[in-house]
């Protein structure tokens, strides 16, 4: 079994054929107050889970003696690629694990994740907390709060995106709202900025590479490092100028961490970027239709397995812009 050690942002986006095991932490005791930054989030959680959209479901396992979590991640059936020719194979299995400490602070559901630092050889701690629920006990709806503590300093964001989790008995369910996630910030608004300040712009490789799901930018850096002026903005538009040109950049379809539709317009012409990304083995992806689109390969038993699938225009999106641009003929 191959062992990694991840963020709790992998745990929140690992796959739905994942296994979570939940061992201790129903009969553990208060240890101390709630999380000061607990005051500041409106925990009205049942309307918000409820109108957030579900990403994983799984399984708990509660057990009454131990103050741990272990965390199983299960990929059960595969794709394969042999021959040339693409099939499912029922009988892969892959499974890692992570185990965290369990606690109780007031109403705040504490994990925390120990491991060596390679450079003194002691151990590291950091802590992720989830709020909301009732001390003491596992079931309920708890929220993932933006706060992490690595070796006793806080450190919190607000990228706009909230994940919640129920536990319900023996069972789990992942949900997430991403209603004020700042599309206009992220890597692919970076990368885009990136592409028109080039020239010639000739390579689609950045467009490529882009990330609208990941923050990435201060838009500042832009406007005081080059031609581009910001003339009004919200999470999911934004108009600018660039060396005169206006442009309007809109996210016209977004489904969280695998598929959006974002429109670039100027004057009477618009380009459209189309995206999908799946990170996980797919059952329905795996033929050859699919074959151009289908990466990052995984070598066992002298099979060839394939986990991820991508499909973007960026090439024709970025030779779109180009012709608004006059950089190329239609």
């Amino acid at each position: 079994m191959k062992k990694n050690k991840y963020s709790i942002q992998s745990v929140l986006s690992i796959c739905f054929a994942c296994l979570i095991v939940f061992a201790g932490c129903a009969g553990f005791t208060e240890d101390g107050n709630s999380l000061e930054t607990n005051n500041s989030i409106d925990i009205n959680l049942e309307s918000q889970f409820a109108a957030a959209r579900t990403t994983q479901i799984g399984k708990v396992d509660v057990g009454e003696t131990e103050s741990t979590i272990t965390i199983i991640h299960e990929q059960i059936g595969a794709c394969v690629k042999k021959d040339s020719v693409f099939k499912w194979d029922e009988s892969f299995y892959w499974g890692d694990t992570i185990k965290y400490y369990c606690s109780f602070k007031g109403d705040t559901l504490v994990l925390t994740d120990s491991s060596i630092n390679h450079d003194t050889g002691l151990p590291t701690y950091t802590s992720f907390f989830f709020v909301g629920g009732t001390n003491g006990v596992l079931d309920g709806i708890w929220m993932v709060s933006p706060c992490v503590s690595y070796h006793g300093d806080l450190v919190c964001w607000d990228h706009g995106v909230t994940t919640f989790i129920q536990i319900d008995g023996d069972k789990i369910e992942f949900r997430e709202s991403q209603d004020n996630f700042d599309y206009m910030s992220s890597g692919f608004v970076y990368n885009l900025f990136s592409f028109i300040d080039r020239k010639p712009r000739i390579d689609y490789s950045v467009l490529s590479q882009a990330d609208i799901f990941a923050h990435a930018m201060d838009l500042e850096y832009w406007t005081t490092q080059d031609d581009f002026v910001i003339n009004s903005k919200t999470n999911r538009n934004m108009t600018f100028t660039y060396e005169g040109r206006f442009w309007t950049l809109n996210v016209d379809y977004v489904s969280r961490s695998d598929s959006a539709v974002v429109s670039l317009s100027s004057g009477n012409a618009t380009c459209q970027w189309h995206y999908r990304e799946i990170n996980r083995s797919s059952r329905e992806l795996c033929r050859e239709e699919f074959e151009e689109y289908l990466y990052s390969t995984y070598w066992y038993s002298f099979d060839t397995y394939v986990w991820n699938y991508k499909n973007d225009n960026y090439e024709e999106f970025g030779s779109c812009i180009n012709r608004i641009q006059g950089i190329e003929k239609n």
